[in-house]
């Protein structure tokens, strides 16, 4: 189980993850049981969105899981938010939004890593810009690697799919179209 860089293959542990300085962050500044309660609330919604979707393919993003669309109850999504923003509490500065975005992305992919499946992590590219370096964003989206799925990278070398499996480029093609 774990989390593995689809392009590369490149495996992420649970344990480095958490080690991250966006996660130390937010475990060291948060009081124990907010920086618990976020986490549990991410671990619902990625459970909610494992158990809604088709057994075929688990898509979710951070937007689909903790944004204003989500559909994870209103309080929730509120202490998640709220208790992040405690700490980058600046509103007008755009470093601090960007942090706060970077601090939930990290939760979510350690979360992920957490989980018992094996799951997928690309990196798509957006159209929207950072708002600090003005470089372009790369949006992480996950996948639960559903079996006979081949982690290799198929790009810049693109290499025939065996029949009947389901290789990185079917699921790439598939949500690049959203």
């Amino acid at each position: 189980m774990g989390l593995q860089e689809a392009a590369t293959g490149k495996r992420f542990t649970a344990a480095k993850l958490a080690k991250t300085d966006h996660v130390k962050n937010a475990r060291d500044s948060l009081n124990p049981r907010t920086f618990d309660k976020i986490c549990r609330t991410i671990d619902e919604a990625i459970e909610d969105t494992v158990n809604k979707k088709s057994a075929r393919l688990v898509w979710l993003n951070t937007g689909s899981l903790v944004g204003d669309q989500a559909g994870m109850p209103h309080a929730s999504h509120q202490h998640l938010w709220e208790a992040v923003f405690e700490l980058f509490p600046d509103e007008t500065d755009p470093v601090a939004l960007k942090n706060r975005r970077i601090t939930v992305g990290g939760l979510i992919k350690w979360r992920v890593a957490l989980r018992p499946e094996d799951w997928l992590v690309h990196y798509r590219e957006t159209t929207k810009k950072d708002i600090v370096s003005g470089d372009t964003i790369y949006a992480s989206e996950y996948w639960i690697k559903a079996e006979g799925v081949v982690v290799t990278s198929t790009r810049p070398t693109p290499t025939p799919s065996k029949p009947n499996r389901t290789t990185l480029d079917d699921l790439l093609n598939k949500f690049s179209k959203r």
